[in-house]
């Protein structure tokens, strides 16, 4: 390292300029990052979605859903396979491997799905691949209401206008539209008029195929010219009207004379309230990778221009009923206050202690340095700078200077003590051999820093995606400071410092040398009973801290709740659904927090929610007030949502919702998974786990997707009847769809658009089972019967849906946790169940929040101890003597001492971030023992004298200063994030904080009084 060092003294001015332009080049490059609210931490997914109409859940299940879980088992890079199969759709939700390419695998899925096509049975869709998203999906959610225009031609500008115009953006990868009214022409055929005429449903059916064929007519060549021939297709509704049916007598018949055509509204699976109002929404889900932030403002520019014609049409745009990018800028936006406000902190202190700008100025330059040597790091390898990284910033700033310090003091110290007369040349050795002198600690006591953040980067799963790029923001800031101790610092060292004699040092400085010299005399006489006395402390507050509420994630407070509302009774109409969706929003929107309010009912094509109709849910945006008790604005919903007993639900927070998704398929924090083959067995499971789970405290918001059955009708056919008729089997399942969904023609083509074409039975759509027994079918003998002596149509209750995990069906038990640790809840959950019992066949699993919390808490804690072990291999080469790295150990439970006692005086629960702070306070007590016991070792050099307590009085001394320093810049580098708590982006930096400002409390104190007498009695013992 002496040539390193002495190679930039040499090139000083170089390296000046060089660090100037490094500052530029950072800084642009910071500017054209991209930015996020929250890392990746949901793996790339996909969804394969195929509409099967007039399937009920069991018939999706058998014929639909196992072929194509059979076809995509075993696809490569593939880790979990969910399914859901529902009255009419299917639905397998793919999670990739983790670090696997998504696009090559979503490509081999693609592949697959063909192989399953031919196991489909007819009448089902193709099955449609979903993009990938990005981890939170939403990038924005847009409302469209109206006075003017009617629902259909609502939807028709939000299809055909609007979506192709927001697609369009780069970064955008799926538009889903809920609400307004589907447009469909629809053949309307009167049944008395078919019997009039003798006509049978199927006839009209296939004249309107017929007439929506696409023909190809060529060309045809006239002397020189080719003429291309072009066939008109049909384009309106009156066209249809118009197509030949049959000739009765001298009169041909159209298919107007049996039937009304005309533009109609398909059956709805999915509606949409803004402001309480029906209207459409737009749900904008970003690009896997997209910059959330670019993408946004794009989409904002898009809807600006597109503004004057929707003013023009009368339609009133909501821009944003739920705008990520919104707690994008507040939170990252708190923390650049925080790094600013800690940044002015360090330059104080350097200030205060060194009492030079020069030297002040050659410390502090290692920040920016390091940051912005950082950052293009992170964004190259495709971290975006979202509330992670930039925490990992904050959590770096007071190390980040800590190794200038360290060099700088050497400097002045070396500098002061040789006297004011002397030459350059002379000063600028004086800089090398001060920088060399400290240069080997420095190094292994940055080692060892590095070194604990190693369990952070080893969890997996959710909790590593989401804590790993504030590990690697860490490291790579703090790996970037030691370079730029090693080579920037010495050079301006030798510029700015190496010209006239440094200041005196500070008379205060010196009276706390003294008082410290005192201390460490006292201690000394019996360090033993003061260390007995901190590990009986620290042994009392660890057991305390047992106790304290342990929460993988904290609620991020995005001023912005999910309500997640189902009928307690399946089976409610859309219509009903919509009545309460008005009156719930009117509550909310009543509430003095929220801003707006939107509602989904049931689902939209190739949407992310497959929900019947009998399901929804609302997103509340709350005011953009800091002042806004967010816990609070949570209870009252909660409260609101009470007020309505025939409606289940759970509020969470926008993150949470998909954070609980990702880990289960749920929204609830918890989800209890019941296993088994036998539906009813597992029915019985889900109403039993039901009922114990409510009696445990802490569970809110029960909720089960089994053990109900919504209601209904099952056609029941009469085989003998149809032989003796000679009427078709398939005939009454025919007559059935025409008369509610309609059977699919074809499309017609009118300009840019496409509209489908049905032919349905029209029948009062209030009575369709009771007027469907009443109507005629052809027979074989040129004849009629009655529909009712063919088949009728039977009461029976069925399953909403059925569950498949790994291809195993299976119902889930969920409830989210208030008022006590999700762990404690958890445990006495599991208790319950186990003594309530369950039906043979069936097993349970727990999921959710609660099981990644304790299998990271296990990950980390291994990690920890395997770490462990390594910083003490790198404490034994550090050192000559094993009995430094011994006093280097003991320094972790005086750091855990203060960091316990936060985290108990402060009330927070033990999350991920307190988690880590506990590892990085170790990592930075742990490099001020280092740098003290090193220096013991050189001056055993130095002066050839085994170490006793004056040897260890002065040694402190000597490196009081720049522990000092080091641990008043950590700390008040960290304070603005600790005095940030309960603020957006502060969730998981602000318990970091404030347990690694106790530990620094403890471990610095510790350090300079405790350690140099405990240096003293132990290690002069070697005499």
């Amino acid at each position: 390292m002496r040539w390193l060092i002495a190679h930039a003294l040499r090139a000083r001015v170089g390296i000046a300029v060089l660090m100037l332009l490094g500052l530029v080049a950072g800084a642009l490059a910071l500017r054209r990052a991209p930015y996020d609210v929250l890392p990746d931490f949901v793996p790339p997914q996909v969804d394969v979605q195929t509409e099967a109409p007039g399937l009920d859940p069991e018939q999706v299940e058998q014929l639909v859903t196992r072929p194509i879980e059979a076809a995509l088992n075993g696809a490569q890079g593939l880790a979990t396979m969910r399914s859901q199969s529902i009255a009419g759709l299917s639905v397998v939700t793919l999670g990739f491997v983790e670090g696997s390419d998504p696009y090559r695998v979503r490509q081999g899925v693609a592949e697959k799905l063909a192989d399953a096509l031919p196991r489909l049975p007819a009448g089902v869709g193709a099955p449609k691949l979903s993009p990938l998203t990005s981890a939170t999906m939403d990038v924005l959610k847009l409302g469209l209401v109206s006075d003017r225009v009617d629902p259909m031609a609502l939807r028709d500008y939000a299809d055909w206008t609007l979506k192709p115009a927001l697609l369009a953006v780069p970064g955008a990868a799926r538009v889903t539209v809920f609400g307004g009214q589907v447009r469909e022409v629809a053949v309307e055929v009167r049944p008395q008029r078919l019997l009039a005429y003798r006509l049978a449903l199927t006839d009209v059916l296939d004249a309107v195929r017929r007439a929506l064929v696409a023909h190809g007519a060529g060309f045809v060549e006239s002397g020189s010219q080719r003429l291309e021939l072009r066939v008109p297709l049909a384009a309106d509704a009156a066209t249809l009207a118009a197509v030949p049916l049959a000739v009765r007598g001298a009169r041909p018949l159209t298919v107007g004379d049996v039937a009304d055509v005309r533009d109609a509204p398909a059956p709805l699976y999915g509606d949409a309230l803004i402001m309480g109002r029906p209207g459409v929404l737009l749900t904008v889900s970003g690009q896997y990778g997209a910059n959330t932030l670019a993408v946004t403002r794009a989409l904002e520019s898009r809807l600006a221009e597109l503004a004057p014609g929707m003013h023009a049409r009368g339609i009133t745009l909501y821009p944003e009923l739920h705008r990520p990018a919104s707690f994008i800028l507040t939170a990252l936006g708190n923390l650049r206050d925080a790094l600013l406000l800690g940044a002015a902190f360090v330059a104080a202190v350097l200030l205060l202690f060194l009492r030079d700008w020069r030297a002040a100025l050659v410390s502090f330059v290692a920040i920016p340095l390091s940051l912005l040597a950082a950052a293009p790091l992170l964004v190259w390898a495709g971290i975006s700078l979202n509330v992670m990284t930039l925490g990992g910033f904050a959590v770096a700033l007071g190390v980040l200077v800590d190794d200038a310090i360290i060099d700088v003091e050497n400097i002045l110290r070396r500098l002061r003590a040789a006297g004011a007369a002397l030459d350059l040349r002379t000063r600028l050795a004086i800089v090398l051999e001060a920088s060399v002198e400290i240069r080997s600690a420095m190094v292994y006591a940055t080692v060892v820093v590095l070194l604990v953040f190693v369990p952070v980067l080893l969890q997996s799963g959710v909790t590593g995606r989401f804590i790993a790029p504030l590990a690697w923001a860490f490291i790579l800031s703090v790996l970037a400071s030691l370079l730029v101790a090693m080579v920037v610092t010495p050079a301006l060292a030798a510029l700015l410092l190496a010209r006239g004699a440094p200041r005196a040092e500070p008379r205060w400085l010196q009276r706390a040398r003294a008082l410290q010299a005192a201390i460490v005399q006292r201690l000394a006489r019996r360090p033993w009973r003061a260390l007995a006395a901190l590990l009986v402390a620290f042994a009392v507050v660890a057991g305390l801290a047992l106790r304290v509420e342990a929460q993988l994630l904290p609620d991020f407070r995005e001023s912005h709740f999910v309500v997640q509302i189902g009928a307690r009774q399946p089976g409610m109409a859309r219509a009903e659904m919509v009545r309460l969706g008005e009156a719930l929003s009117a509550r909310l929107r009543a509430l003095p927090q929220v801003a707006t309010v939107e509602e989904q009912i049931g689902r939209s094509e190739l949407g992310e929610d497959t929900w019947t109709v009998d399901r929804g849910e609302l997103h509340v945006e709350l005011k953009h007030d800091p002042s806004i008790d967010q816990a609070a604005a949570q209870a009252a919903i909660r409260r609101v949502l009470d007020d309505f007993p025939s409606l289940q639900g759970e509020v969470v927070t926008f993150i949470g919702d998909r954070l609980s998704e990702t880990l289960t398929g749920e929204t609830t924090q918890v989800a209890v998974q019941l296993y088994g083959d036998d539906l009813d067995a597992l029915d019985r499971a889900a109403r039993q786990a039901r009922t114990a789970l409510a009696a445990v405290p802490g569970v809110v918001d029960l909720q089960s997707s089994a053990g109900t059955r919504a209601p209904g009708y099952r056609l029941q056919t009469d085989a003998a009847a149809l032989t003796a008729y000679g009427v078709d089997p398939q005939q009454p399942a025919t007559l059935l769809a025409a008369a509610t969904l309609g059977l699919g023609a074809g499309d017609l083509y009118a300009d840019d658009r496409t509209v489908p074409v049905v032919v349905r039975l029209a029948l009062p759509p209030d009575h369709v089972a009771a007027e469907l027994q009443h109507q005629l079918v052809p027979t074989a003998a040129e004849g009629y019967v009655p529909f009712a002596r063919l088949a009728t149509l039977v009461p029976e209750d069925a399953r909403p849906q059925i569950r498949h995990d790994g291809g195993r069906r299976y119902a889930t038990v969920g409830f989210d946790v208030q008022g006590r640790g999700i762990g404690a809840v958890v445990a006495d959950a599991r208790a319950a169940l186990t003594r309530a019992g369950l039906p043979q066949g069936v097993d349970a699993a727990f999921g959710g929040v609660g099981a990644e919390q304790q299998a990271a808490a296990w990950r980390l804690w291994l990690a920890s101890a395997a770490t462990l072990v390594l910083i003490v291999l790198v404490l034994a080469s550090a050192f000559r003597e094993r009995r430094y790295a011994a006093l280097v150990l003991l320094n972790l439970p005086f750091a855990l001492l203060g960091a316990l006692a936060a985290l108990l005086v402060s009330r927070l629960p033990l999350s991920i971030g307190a988690a880590v702070g506990l590892v990085t306070v170790f990592g930075i007590s742990a490099r001020n023992a280092i740098l003290l016991l090193a220096h013991y070792e050189q001056l055993e050099t130095e002066t050839g004298a085994r170490l006793d307590l004056a040897l260890a009085q002065r040694g402190a001394a000597e490196r009081l200063v720049p522990v000092l320093m080091t641990a008043l810049v950590s700390a008040l580098g960290l304070l603005p994030l600790a005095l940030g708590l309960g603020r957006a982006g502060y969730e998981i930096e602000a318990p970091l904080a404030i347990v690694v400002l106790g530990g620094l409390v403890t471990s610095t104190a510790l350090s300079l009084l405790l350690l140099p007498a405990l240096a003293a009695r132990w290690l002069d013992a070697r005499r």
